[in-house]
C-alpha cells in the first residue's frame, strides 16, 4: 500500500499518526410528490417526528450497553434536534409555503 502524508492546519500542537477517513456524503433521493394542505403535511411529520425519537432512543439505549453512556450522549443530541424550537419551526414554515413533508424537512436539514 502506498503511503500518503496529508497536510492541513492543525488544531492544537503535536502531530498525530493514524488512519484517515473520509466522508463522503450520502445522495438522498426524496420522491417528488403532490403536497396536501398544511394540516394533512404536519400530520404526516408528526408520526414521523416521534418514529424517529424512538428510533433514536433505542440506538442510544443498545450503545449505551455497548460503550457507555458518554458515547451514548450523541443520541440524546440528536433526539433534542428532533425537538429544537428552529427545526420544528423551519419545518412549519416550509410546510406552510407548500411543500411537502419529506421536502420540508430535507429542506429545513440543509439549510
Amino acid at each position: 500500500m502506498a503511503k500518503l502524508t496529508l497536510a492541513g492546519i492543525p488544531a492544537s500542537d503535536g502531530i498525530a499518526i493514524g488512519p484517515a477517513y473520509r466522508l463522503v456524503p450520502v445522495d438522498l433521493f426524496i420522491p417528488v410528490r403532490l403536497a396536501g394542505p398544511f394540516e394533512a403535511e404536519w400530520l404526516r411529520f408528526e408520526p414521523a417526528q416521534h418514529a424517529g425519537r424512538q428510533e433514536l432512543e433505542a440506538l442510544r439505549q443498545r450503545l449505551a450497553k455497548r460503550v457507555g453512556k458518554e458515547q451514548a450522549a450523541i443520541f440524546e443530541a440528536q433526539q433534542m434536534m428532533l425537538d429544537d424550537p428552529m427545526v420544528v419551526g423551519g419545518i412549519r414554515q416550509h410546510l406552510q409555503m407548500g411543500l411537502d413533508a419529506e421536502r420540508a424537512v430535507a429542506d429545513t436539514a440543509a439549510e
